[in-house]
């Protein structure tokens, strides 16, 4: 019998309720959609936990979903509203860099709060602010635009996520449990259900840890952070208080190197910056020469500070200070937030060549 949840705004079963809810985080049914694999990265050529072969048809396209004889199921988190956890298991890329987290993006919305539904609850169109096209899907183009992005900016020294694999789907379902039904992509575009240009894509993804600064996050998560970083060999912080002032710089110098490469984020915000310092979720970077003249500069200076400091990356440092203040206030104290801010302006400047705005 299903049931409705408000909180995640997605219907499953009651079965998938018996997990607790931890920090805005459980598990809901998933089944396995028709696909052809896209694209594996080379970088993980041998290393991968996984059997991922480009052209095959990929076991692990899964999307949000129930149907009689399903028993897979996906990791929810709070604020995630196109992406589920797939696993957790240690594995590397030929050049030695760790990696733990691994999700799938693409595979169901799991918010509905103020949008009207027109399809079903797993994705439907943006009528509300048209960003994304479709909410709980990703274009082909966007993920291809991430994935090309985050190897340039990791072989560059910038810490991020790295696309393992890219599905490209020949189904989605419409419905829930009894009802679902799948229905096949060209179909949906003859039926006027899904743009013409518009090609759905899940996208396999892997981090070291998924969880963002700017979800609900507990003292174990950002414990579990500095674990991962100590673990990678990296300068490693040994107190709370070091990795503050690590996390800013790494910060300050990942977006300074991916401007200097001629590339901005356009969406920069701590829900973008995982607790190991990744700046995730690149499939809407643009690079200098893809933009109107003026664009461009206007999209550094909110990737740097956000007026009102509110997001950019000034605005992840203030969410952080606050959130390692109110967890950890007896190992950290209060640094003064002009302190923090003037640490990450320096360290932005130096690796950038490019001005703060404002100063």
């Amino acid at each position: 019998m299903a049931c409705y949840d408000r909180a995640m705004g997605v219907e499953f079963s009651a079965k998938a309720r018996e997990t607790a809810l931890n920090s805005g985080r459980e598990k809901l049914p998933a089944i396995a959609l028709d696909n052809t694999v896209l694209e594996v990265n080379p970088a993980f050529d041998g290393t991968l936990p996984f059997d991922l072969r480009k052209g095959t048809r990929g076991d692990l396209a899964l999307f949000f979903g129930e149907e009689n004889g399903s028993d897979k199921e996906l990791g929810v988190r709070e604020f995630h509203w196109r992406s589920g956890d797939l696993a957790q298991i240690v594995f590397r890329d030929t050049k030695g860099r760790k990696y733990r987290d691994v999700d799938l993006k693409g595979c169901g919305y799991l918010r509905q709060a103020g949008v009207e539904s027109i399809h079903n609850p797993q994705w439907e169109k943006d009528t509300a602010s048209g960003h994304y096209g479709y909410l709980g899907l990703l274009n082909k183009d966007r993920a291809q635009n991430d994935s090309h992005v985050s190897e340039l900016l990791t072989t560059n020294g910038v810490r991020t996520h790295r696309s393992i694999a890219i599905f490209e789907l020949k189904e989605l379902p419409v419905g829930w449990g009894e009802t679902l039904e799948r229905v096949q992509i060209s179909e949906l575009k003859e039926r006027g259900l899904l743009d013409e240009q518009y090609d759905p894509v899940i996208q396999m993804r892997a981090f070291g840890t998924k969880t963002r600064l700017g979800e609900p996050v507990n003292r174990a998560d950002f414990d579990d952070a500095i674990s991962l970083i100590r673990s990678e060999g990296e300068t490693a912080p040994t107190t709370r208080l070091e990795y503050l002032y690590w996390f800013i710089d790494a910060l300050a110098q990942g977006i300074g190197r991916m401007h200097k490469l001629g590339y901005v984020h356009r969406y920069l915000t701590e829900r973008n910056v995982t607790l190991d310092c990744r700046i995730v979720d690149l499939d809407a970077a643009k690079r200098v020469g893809d933009m109107p003249e003026g664009e461009w500069e206007d999209a550094r200076c909110r990737d740097v500070a956000h007026k009102r400091h509110k997001r950019g990356g000034r605005g992840v440092v203030a969410h952080l200070a606050a959130e390692l203040g109110r967890k950890f206030r007896d190992d950290i104290g209060y640094p003064a937030i002009e302190d923090l801010y003037r640490r990450y302006e320096d360290a932005y400047v130096k690796e950038s060549g490019f001005p703060f705005p404002g100063a």
